[in-house]
């Protein structure tokens, strides 16, 4: 999608990946949007998951505002910013979470 010339990439089963990518130990670190390749805030996760496209939506604007477009586009649902603002646990109890209920909402509508 584009929205006012950005590009906002989509990314199928977001909550699951970024669930999947903060399983290991210091991958998630909610102080600082990237602190390198395989460790992000939620926000930074979304926007390192989005690749190149993600990158650059995130230096035309912010990586908040990345984060929260990505998410939107992807799931078809919006997310508030306060959720990239949280502690390492309760973001990641929130993560897992969505992705849970994403799963679950899936599985359910095949049977």
């Amino acid at each position: 999608m584009t929205k006012d010339n950005l590009h906002i990439p989509k990314i199928e089963n977001l909550n699951q990946k970024v669930s999947d990518a903060t399983n290991e130990d210091e991958s998630l670190k909610m102080s600082d949007w990237h602190t390198c390749n395989t460790t992000h805030c939620w926000a930074g996760w979304i926007v390192h998951l989005a690749g190149e496209a993600g990158y650059e939506l995130a230096r035309k604007t912010s990586d908040e505002f990345a984060g929260m477009m990505i998410y939107k586009e992807s799931n078809g649902e919006s997310i508030s910013p306060v959720n990239f603002y949280l502690g390492n646990k309760e973001a990641k109890a929130k993560i897992d979470e969505l992705a849970n209920i994403k799963s679950t909402l899936t599985t359910n509508s095949k049977e």
